[in-house]
């Protein structure tokens, strides 16, 4: 039964450090496109910044309640 349980615990952690690399994706998208395009001065930074704050805020709050969901499935799954 020792066994077991530390399987599904191994299970979770490599589930929860899944979600987290997925929900991580748009920063590096962002980081990557702000590194290539270089912005400069005040007008061009803003532009980025504000695009990459609606990126990213719509892309991981997605992401955060699809993790969510599937912590909790987890939670569920194993009660029952």
């Amino acid at each position: 039964m020792s066994m077991s349980m530390s399987a599904s615990a191994l299970i979770k952690s490599g589930v929860s450090l899944l979600v987290a690399l997925v929900a991580l994706i748009p920063t590096w998208v962002f980081l990557l496109v702000k590194h290539f395009t270089q912005p400069e001065g005040f007008w061009q930074n803003f532009v980025v910044y504000g695009l990459g704050v609606w990126f990213l805020g719509s892309l991981q709050l997605i992401m955060a309640i699809g993790g969510i969901g599937v912590i909790c499935s987890i939670i569920i799954v194993e009660k029952f």
